[in-house]
């Protein structure tokens, strides 16, 4: 195993990054605008949100910054696996809400923040061996 990060975990850290940090900010702008349709109604039922979500996934997205620019691995490894927690819990509500529903309309969501998770979380388990 190399002792610097690849180009590739480079470009995962901080697409993860670039990911939390916008959708942090769309929460923020938009409130519960954003999140209208009811696809999100189990996400909307964590205390706090939208907010709780936009606050975790903007200090996911600090923390992979900060630790990609600075080449602190034990930074990218506590953004990116705080990024695979969020991704992983936002996938279950959206299967909370799949199940609830007779349309497939939340299922997409399942596939596609579960995937980013498992990247988010490999991202992690990368960095936290460079430690």
């Amino acid at each position: 195993m190399a002792d610097r990060p690849g180009v590739m975990e480079w470009v995962v850290a901080l697409a993860l990054a670039v990911f939390h940090g916008c959708y942090s900010l769309l929460i923020v702008w938009h409130d519960t605008d954003l999140w209208s349709l009811r696809t999100y109604s189990a996400a909307l039922a964590v205390p706090g949100s939208p907010g709780t979500w936009a606050v975790v996934a903007a200090a996911a997205a600090v923390l992979l910054i900060v630790g990609t620019v600075t080449g602190r691995e034990r930074l990218v490894a506590a953004g990116a696996a705080l990024s695979g927690l969020w991704l992983t819990f936002f996938a279950l509500m959206f299967g909370i809400a799949a199940v609830g529903d007779t349309t497939p309309v939340a299922q997409p969501g399942v596939i596609i923040y579960g995937c980013a998770a498992v990247i988010a979380v490999t991202r992690a388990g990368t960095a936290w061996g460079r430690r």
